[in-house]
C-alpha cells in the first residue's frame, strides 16, 4: 500500500469511529507522550471521544504540560483503562513496535479485537498485530505523525491549520528522541523543526523545560554516578554505569530522573558506546547509546533481550549488579570480534 492509500485508510478509520484508544510503550518517554497528546488533541478538534492509556506513570519533566488529568494509568487505575479499551472502536499505539512493549498492558491491548493502527519509527514491527502500520527510519514517531497529518484532510499541507497544542506536543518527541537534535537528524528532521517552529512553538522552551529542571536530588544522583560509578574500558571504547536500587533510594529516584544521562559518555573522544543499567524489581533495564555508526540495536538484540535503533536500544538483563560487568565486557568482546 503506497502512502497516499495509506493515508486515506487512516481517514476512514478515524471517519468510523467514535471512541479512540491512544497507547505506548513502558516506561513512556518524550517521543511515547508526545506521539499520543499530539493525536490527542488532533482528535479532539475533530470531534471525537479520546483517551490516553499508558502503562505507567511519566517522568517528573512532563508537569509543566498539567496533562496527568488527560491520561490514565494502567498502574495506578486497571480497572479504568480496561473499561475504556473495552468501550472503544480504534486503538492508536504510538512509538513501540510490538505489544509486548506495553509491559502489563500488553495482554489488554492484545486481547482486544478492535482496529488498531501502528505508528512507529523503530525497526522489526510485527506487522501481523496491526490493521494499519506506518513505520519509517526516521528520528521520532513524532516526525512521522507530523508527515501524516500533514498529508490528511484535516491539515491539508497548511501548517497553520496544525492545533497548537498538537505542534507542541510533536515539538516534544523530535527534541527528545534526537538527545537535543544531537542524533538520527536528517534534512527532514530539520525541516520539521523549523515548521513547528513557524506554527509558533518555541522550541529553546521546551528544551529548557525538559533539560534544565532538575530536583536537587535528580542533580545529585546524575553527579555521584559519573563520579563514583563510570566504567570507562578505553581498549573497547566503552563506558558503563551501574543505578541500582541503593542509589535509587538515597536520592529518592523517580521514573524519568535519568533521562539522557546514558549520552553524557559519548562526550568523551574515544568513547563509542554507553551503557546505563537500572534496577528493578526482578532485573536490570539497560539504556544503549553509540556513535561513529556502532549498532547498538545489534548488541542489544543479542545479548540484552531487546532492540531499538542504530545509535539507541534498549533491553532487560536478567543477573545480579555483581555480575553486570563481566557480562558486558565478554559480550562486547564476543560482540566486536
Amino acid at each position: 500500500m503506497n502512502k497516499q492509500a495509506k493515508i486515506k485508510s487512516f481517514e476512514n478509520y478515524i471517519f468510523n469511529a467514535n471512541k479512540i484508544i491512544l497507547t505506548s510503550h513502558a516506561r513512556p518517554d518524550g517521543d511515547a507522550v508526545g506521539s499520543c497528546l499530539g493525536l490527542y488533541h488532533l482528535l479532539l478538534a475533530e470531534g471525537k471521544q479520546v483517551n490516553i492509556i499508558l502503562p505507567d506513570s511519566l517522568p517528573d519533566y512532563f508537569s509543566y504540560l498539567h496533562i496527568d488529568n488527560l491520561i490514565t494509568f494502567y498502574q495506578e487505575n486497571p480497572v479504568e483503562s480496561l473499561k475504556l479499551i473495552k468501550n472503544a472502536d480504534l486503538m492508536i499505539c504510538c512509538d513501540f513496535n510490538n505489544l509486548d512493549r506495553a509491559g502489563d498492558l500488553g495482554p489488554a491491548l492484545k486481547e482486544s479485537k478492535i482496529p488498531k493502527i501502528l505508528i512507529d519509527h523503530h525497526l522489526d514491527s510485527k506487522d501481523e498485530e496491526f490493521d494499519l502500520v506506518f513505520s519509517a527510519k526516521v528520528s521520532s514517531t513524532c516526525e512521522i505523525i507530523f508527515d501524516i497529518l500533514l498529508d490528511t484532510k484535516y491539515i491539508n499541507n497548511d501548517i497553520n491549520r496544525l492545533p497548537y497544542n498538537t505542534a507542541e506536543a510533536l515539538s516534544i518527541g523530535l527534541i527528545t528522541d534526537t538527545n537535543n537534535f544531537n542524533n538520527s537528524c536528517e534534512t527532514r528532521t530539520y525541516e520539521v523543526a523549523s515548521l513547528l517552529s513557524k506554527r509558533g512553538i518555541n522550541l529553546e522552551e521546551i528544551h529548557t523545560q525538559v533539560y534544565g529542571n532538575y530536583s536537587l536530588n535528580q542533580f545529585l544522583l546524575r553527579t555521584e554516578l559519573l563520579k563514583n560509578h563510570l566504567v570507562i574500558n578505553p581498549k573497547l571504547h566503552l563506558a558503563y554505569m551501574i543505578l541500582t536500587k541503593d542509589l535509587q533510594n538515597k536520592y529518592h529516584h523517580k521514573s524519568g530522573d535519568s533521562e539522557g544521562l546514558v549520552n553524557i559518555p559519548l562526550k568523551i573522544t574515544d568513547i563509542q558506546v554507553s551503557i546505563i543499567f537500572t534496577e528493578k524489581e526482578d532485573k536490570f533495564s539497560v539504556s544503549l547509546r553509540s556513535k561513529d555508526g556502532f549498532s547498538v540495536n545489534d548488541l542489544a538484540k543479542k545479548y540484552f533481550n531487546g532492540g531499538g535503533h542504530i545509535k539507541a536500544a534498549g533491553g532487560k538483563i536478567f543477573l545480579k549488579a555483581n555480575a553486570l560487568g563481566k557480562y558486558l565486557t565478554d559480550s562486547f568482546e564476543e560482540f566486536i570480534k
